[in-house]
């Protein structure tokens, strides 16, 4: 289309400047040679623009282009369409023949069709495609409105005495054209000006072979065939046009595939990857997989995944690929829900371009200005929303292309595609491991039961120590009382062995409630219960139990602060179990507190930069029919993230030993409490941080009636 505006003008220049009164009849023709074909060239391009060729309109185009070839046959072998031309003061212009109105009518017709396709596109508007779309459909309107406006040049055909002025409104309309392909990524110029040259040497070789035979036989073909002559010529070049079409169809997609091979390839690499996800069972491994093939594949600086995870309200970094490698992550570690962002993938279910964001500002979304912020965030090019039955589990976060391309909207619509595959093969991973940890856990409480044999001999081991303790003790107090006299050292051993006998004692004890535990049932009678008085005495219980033993020079146990308020729903449970349960929560983050200050005494941890109090939170809350019970702490922590995943394993505890840091624990507390919760219907979380605390949620159904109750 651009290279036959370009003989068009440059005729004109050229027969104004250049050329000679015997070479004016010539360049007359070669102008109207592209005007002939230029509306049904427009009109191809718009069809392909508007993904109309395979339908309808592509035989269209087809048909016209034949009724071109016979305009131009006409043109050069008669004088129908052009009979001589014009002399005015500014110069010379074409003389409409007999069959110039026939013309005029035919690019009437073609760009009235150009014109209604790009009103029915643009009148679509943005609800029913891309806001890109929308917007190259905008402004392709506008360019051949002022194309159209350029027809006013055939008036001059007929005698009309003013300035061509049609190079003016081609000026303007190849101005918005051309902004409509720099700032609204209309084609790729590259392969439009690749095509452009095969439809060129194409048609110009079919179409201009039989007219160069035309001209060099003439006399002959008019001696062989009379004044009718060119009628044969006429259907060869009928004939030889529709050959160029399949030509250049050839011709066009062999450029296309050398053009874009690496594009198509990648694409390729994508629908391999999308069928590939499903094979991978565990969701790390799978997640690392797709990140780096990413990377790989599409030519990109990083690549991350970011999914929901638990009930925190924040979209989690899971997995990232960066190029090259880097040790250090720019990512933000996580998004929160009710980021602008986030809202808008999830509601909106397309991916969002940061350039586009940029460009088309109000027309994308009127929180565009803080969307493309938080796209700075991650410094990100696209990112891609992904759905599992219509549930929204993360985005993909996709770096710029080190290629310097632009995202096509192939790329973008094939990455939607990928990723719901990979929403459904993290799902089908997430089922796998779910159901191997059932396995697991049924394996780990077998064995648990079968170990209790011997658990329960190291029980039998402390009473044996016990008895011959008590026998040691009276048989010292048989001397002394036997002799008669005060014996200190005899005395001074009875009491070391009293002591032993009660430190053994308390070891028997700690032993037995973990075998007991273990085979414990939850009775299945349950009785309506208030949370606040279980949390009073389970905090009464645990102060008094550490203030016996409260860590040395410390004033006194550290602080346990109630929040519970008076206002909440009942339960419906075990009160003993969910005492005991709530219990040993809060024993447990005093031992964690107590065991953070025995550390930093023993400088294996730094002091804080202020003053270090012990304080353990206690709080409660009604949150969507669900008794919210937390227990926070500003104790030690856990360090490993192995250990985080297995603090409801039994016979894992995460305590010190009784050599040094603390106590010591049988590893049974909280697995018990986890069985008991989900046997009430509950579950229970666990959230840490090394050096800093731990936050543990216990989660219960409450009482539908009794809510109801509480308000009135």
């Amino acid at each position: 289309m651009c290279l036959e505006f370009f003989i068009w003008q440059a005729c004109w220049f050229a027969s104004y400047f250049l050329v000679t009164d015997p070479q004016q009849q010539l360049i007359v023709r070669v102008a109207f040679s592209s005007i002939v074909v230029l509306p049904v060239t427009a009109l191809h391009f718009v069809t392909h623009f508007l993904d109309r060729w395979r339908l309808r309109d592509g035989r269209v185009v087809r048909i016209l282009y034949t009724f071109s070839g016979l305009f131009f046959l006409l043109l050069w072998s008669t004088d129908l369409i052009v009979d001589g031309y014009h002399t005015f003061s500014w110069g010379i212009y074409g003389k409409a023949g007999f069959l110039h109105p026939l013309l005029v009518l035919f690019v009437a017709a073609t760009l009235g069709r150009l014109l209604w396709m790009l009103t029915v596109a643009v009148r679509a508007g943005s609800g029913q495609r891309t806001a890109t779309k929308h917007n190259q459909a905008k402004f392709t309107w506008i360019a051949f409105i002022l194309f159209c406006c350029s027809a006013i040049e055939f008036l001059i055909n007929y005698g009309m005495n003013f300035y061509p002025i049609g190079a003016f409104f081609i000026l303007a309309s190849f101005s918005v054209i051309f902004y409509a392909i720099t700032r609204h990524r209309l084609m790729d110029i590259n392969l439009a000006i690749r095509r452009t040259w095969v439809f060129a040497l194409v048609y110009a070789f079919t179409l201009g072979l039989p007219l160069l035979v035309a001209l060099e036989w003439r006399p002959k073909l008019e001696q062989a065939f009379g004044v009718n002559w060119w009628v044969g010529l006429w259907f060869a070049c009928a004939i030889f046009t529709t050959a160029a079409h399949y030509v250049n169809q050839y011709f066009q997609k062999r450029t296309e595939n050398l053009l874009l091979a690496e594009e198509h390839k990648a694409h390729e690499d994508l629908r391999f990857i999308s069928q590939d996800m499903m094979r991978f069972l565990r969701e790390k491994t799978l997640l690392k997989q797709i990140v780096r093939r990413l990377v790989t594949v599409l030519n990109i600086s990083h690549a991350a995944i970011y999914l929901m995870e638990g009930n925190d309200g924040r979209y989690r970094q899971k997995a990232s690929r960066y190029h090259p490698p880097r040790k250090d992550s720019f990512l933000p570690d996580a998004l929160a829900a009710t980021s602008t962002l986030a809202k808008d993938l999830s509601t909106v279910r397309i991916p969002r371009v940061k350039e586009e964001l940029r460009l088309h500002q109000q027309a994308l979304s009127a929180n565009w200005r803080e969307m493309a912020r938080e796209m700075d965030l991650f410094k990100a090019s696209v990112m891609i929303p992904a759905f599992h039955q219509r549930r929204f589990l993360g985005f993909l976060v996709l770096g710029d292309k080190r290629a310097g391309r632009i995202w096509t909207q192939d790329d973008l619509n094939l990455l939607m595609v990928l990723a719901n595959q990979a929403a459904l093969a993290i799902e089908n991973a997430r089922f796998h491991e779910a159901e191997e940890q059932k396995v697991v856990e049924r394996e780990r409480d077998q064995m648990a039961l079968d170990i209790s044999g011997a658990v329960s001999h190291q029980y039998s081991n402390r009473i044996q120590v016990i008895e011959n303790l008590c026998w040691q003790a009276m048989s010292w107090l048989g001397q002394v009382l036997k002799k008669g006299e005060f014996d200190l050292t005899r005395l001074t051993r009875v009491l070391r062995a009293f002591e032993s006998i009660r430190k053994e004692c308390a070891r028997a004890g700690e032993i037995a409630k973990g075998v007991m535990s273990l085979a414990k049932t939850i009775p299945a009678e349950f009785q309506q219960a208030e949370i606040l008085p279980m949390v009073q005495d389970a905090i009464e219980f645990v102060r008094f139990k550490h203030a016996r033993g409260k860590v040395v020079e410390e004033a006194e146990v550290p602080e346990i602060v109630n929040g519970i308020s008076t206002n909440l729903p009942r339960i419906s449970c075990n009160s003993a179990q969910i005492h005991d349960s709530i219990m040993n929560v809060i024993d447990n983050a005093v031992d964690a507190v107590e065991e953070r200050i025995r550390k930093m005494r023993l400088k294996a941890l730094p002091e804080p930069p202020e003053p270090y109090h012990g304080r353990v939170v206690v709080k409660a809350q009604e949150e969507n029919g669900k008794v919210i019970i937390t227990v926070e702490d500003n104790g030690i922590g856990i360090k490993e993230p192995d250990k985080k995943k297995k603090i409801f394993v039994p016979l894992f505890t995460t305590k010190g030993s009784s050599q040094g840091m603390g106590p010591g624990g049988h590893g049974l507390g909280l697995f018990y409490i986890k069985r008991i919760l989900m046997a009430h219907g509950g579950r229970i979380f666990m959230e840490s941080e090394y050096g800093k605390g731990t936050r543990c949620t216990i989660q219960l159904p409450a009482l539908k009636e009794d809510k109801a109750s509480h308000a009135a």
